[in-house]
């Protein structure tokens, strides 16, 4: 039976050795109450029960109180309401790792502010407020135009490569303070780099933010989106306030030991990008993106078996170098899907225009034209969804299958057809069972980032 200090309600336990020489946390034998002489003398050490010798007695418990009074404490200032139950299961090996990179993120900033500081002339007599001011600007107008620029161009792609850009929107702050601490080394080219390097933080502030979003959605499980991220900031903000506690005693110690600044800044970097992989890694999402429907497709059609998210999590890169040379192309015009003219055309819409894709075989030029590889190309019809998307890549996928047997392009694609409509209703009943989300909102995005309207009588082929 468990004793309660009816005060805060907490559980007191003492530690016992038992005949068998095994040390354990046993519940309090007596009713605590601190302002009773007699639970004391009750808890006394020299007392003894079924063969158990107690070792701690109420100091145990009161430091034990103490502690679960400081945890209670730090959780509700830096943890969610209802965690663990109100995120993901990912949340705190997320967390842990992404509060070990901001730390060495914080220390790495300080050596590239000093840098920076001096060459714009902090400490120098000769420097002038006016050119320090100027330098400044002209460093900012280039990070806001940059910032504009990216998310224009990359918009979409945060949403569905979150874990990636999250990863190299590190890479690149790594990067830019790299720059900025060789910046006073060249200050001929001082503005410049420094400019540069303000590109980079743009690019860093507009994916940082952008994919923290979308992994704090990932982790509200409750409706709580809101307190997900206010406690995130509060993580952030005091893992910062200690990077700054410890950067005062760092600033002082490389102070003009330009080599004791690269050794540190360097093994910072490395434990920062070590940290990060480790972050991005931990994540297991439950919604698909191109990879991960390609992997889980993939093995569908070699074992028949639908892995988990946490499954799939495992396979999945967060550097996808392999989305240079892809093996499905999503969202291409009429002329590249049928370029041998009208019958072809005519044969996939009757096939495939009334599940919202038409799939074809294709080649692709990489490298300025000198190489080139079939690819699966599809076409997204008007009104098309994520649902029919995740149909059309499970075709693609199905005809390297039909072509290891032997059949020619078109024949390969007629067959793949074949199969999707044998395999798919299977396939998704395994998603459902797995723990995927459907519909798949990511895959929403890619349509919505490549889709046309097919009008046949405006796309007649040449």
């Amino acid at each position: 039976m468990q004793a309660w200090d009816q005060r805060n309600g907490v559980a007191y336990h003492e530690v016992v050795r038992g005949d068998d020489g095994v040390t354990r946390l046993r519940p309090w034998s007596s009713s605590f109450a601190v302002d009773k002489p007699a639970a004391a003398a009750a808890s006394s050490n020299k007392g003894s029960r079924n063969g158990e010798t107690s070792i701690v007695g109420p100091c145990a418990a009161a430091a034990w109180a103490a502690w679960a009074w400081v945890v209670r404490g730090l959780s509700s200032v830096f943890l969610p309401a209802g965690y663990p139950r109100s995120v993901s299961g990912d949340y705190m090996a997320y967390q842990k790792w992404d509060t070990l990179q901001a730390l060495c993120s914080s220390l790495s900033g300080l050596l590239a502010t000093k840098a920076v500081l001096t060459g714009v002339g902090v400490g120098n007599a000769e420097a002038t407020p006016a050119a320090a001011t100027v330098q400044w600007i002209v460093r900012d107008m280039s990070g806001m135009v940059s910032r504009i620029v990216f998310a224009w161009m990359k918009g979409t792609a945060l949403d569905t490569n979150a874990k990636s850009w999250r990863f190299v929107a590190d890479i690149l702050n790594d990067m830019a303070m790299m720059v900025e601490l060789l910046s006073p080394l060249m200050p001929s080219i001082f503005l410049p780099l420094t400019c540069f390097a303000c590109v980079m933080r743009a690019i860093v502030g507009v994916a940082g933010g952008a994919t923290r979003s979308a992994v704090t959605m990932h982790q509200a499980r409750r409706g709580n989106l809101g307190d997900v991220c206010a406690k995130d900031a509060s993580q952030e903000t005091a893992v910062n306030l200690i990077g700054l506690a410890l950067g005062v005693p760092l600033i002082r110690f490389v102070e003009d030991k330009m080599i004791a600044t690269w050794l540190i800044f360097l093994c910072l970097t490395f434990l920062h990008l070590l940290f990060n992989y480790c972050a991005v890694k931990s994540i297991v999402m439950d919604t698909l993106n191109e990879q991960r429907a390609s992997i889980l497709i993939q093995h569908f059609l070699e074992t028949g078996d639908v892995l988990t998210p946490k499954a799939v999590a495992e396979k999945e890169r967060i550097l996808d170098l392999a989305s240079f040379y892809p093996s499905v192309v999503i969202g291409v015009s009429l002329s590249e899907l049928c370029p041998t003219g009208d019958h072809q055309l005519s044969v996939l819409l009757h096939k495939g225009a009334a599940q919202g894709y038409m799939a074809n075989l294709s080649t692709l030029k990489w490298g300025f034209g000198f190489f080139k590889y079939p690819v699966v190309v599809l076409a997204l019809c008007d009104g098309a969804g994520g649902d029919q998307l995740l149909r059309g890549m499970f075709h693609a996928h199905c005809v390297p299958l039909s072509l290891r047997r032997g059949l020619n392009g078109w024949s390969a694609i007629v067959t793949a057809h074949d199969t999707t409509q044998e395999k798919y209703q299977s396939f998704m009943e395994g998603m459902k069972s797995s723990g995927w989300k459907q519909p798949c909102p990511l895959l929403e995005t890619v349509v919505e980032s490549v889709q046309w309207r097919v009008h046949y009588g405006k796309n007649k082929m040449d």
